[in-house]
């Protein structure tokens, strides 16, 4: 896997993939699409890249009374619903699959630039998580990786989208903690927004997670949860 380069975001020539694959997908995931067709949201330019270093993180052994699980990944059956979509359906050629083993879901596969691609993810299911996310301050992602950094998305009830970069720690199980405060307000085509609301956790409703930034070759992480707090 190649070092990230967070200047060059190469997802944001995603975006009619994004937009394919989520025409594509349930009649939830399409209501979203028309939403975000027809936003009138300035743009700029491609997000930013979050500092990775700036995102505490903490290894998920212990974990604090106050971490409330909103995925979690015990069984095989925990996995229903989780899709990847790669810059195939924009002519690339990346590819990955996911799948559960030993209490994770994993998620794995190429990423390549040919033929302008760039980008692998995996996507769950729209669900309330209002429960376990109300007043949260940061959300968790307690996960197993490679050493690339991964891009986790947010998506609210009304098709808002938000970012935030982290980068996982090959061969042990980390939490990420990534604070409400530090996620990025984006359109499916992962440009910035711009006068936007602040993210509301309570709001949200589905959890991404992207290759992304020119990070070639294989990549795998296996994510046991995601938490808030």
């Amino acid at each position: 896997m190649s070092t990230p380069r967070h200047g060059t975001l190469r997802a944001v020539g995603l975006g009619g993939a994004i937009l394919l694959a989520t025409a594509c997908s349930t009649s939830d995931d399409a209501a979203r699409t028309t939403t975000e067709s027809g936003a009138t949201s300035p743009t700029t330019s491609t997000v930013a890249p979050t500092s990775t270093a700036a995102a505490p993180t903490t290894t998920s052994g212990a974990t604090s009374a106050a971490t409330r699980t909103l995925v979690g990944f015990t069984d095989p059956s925990s996995i229903a619903g989780w899709s990847t979509v790669d810059d195939r359906v924009m002519g690339g050629v990346s590819l990955s699959t996911v799948d559960w083993q030993d209490g994770r879901l994993r998620f794995r596969g190429t990423v390549s630039l040919e033929n302008n691609g760039g980008f692998s993810s995996v996507r769950g299911p729209a669900a309330d998580l209002s429960a376990g996310a109300a007043g949260a301050t940061a959300f968790i992602v307690d996960a197993e990786g490679d050493g690339t950094t991964y891009l986790l998305q947010v998506v609210d009830r009304d098709g808002g989208r938000w970012v935030q970069r982290f980068r996982t720690t090959a061969g042990t199980l980390v939490g990420h903690e990534l604070p409400v405060a530090g996620f990025e307000p984006v359109t499916s085509r992962l440009n910035r927004r711009v006068a936007d609301a602040p993210l509301d956790p309570a709001r949200v409703v589905q959890f991404t997670v992207y290759v992304v930034d020119e990070q070639t070759g294989p990549f795998e992480i296996r994510i046991a949860r995601f938490a808030a707090r």
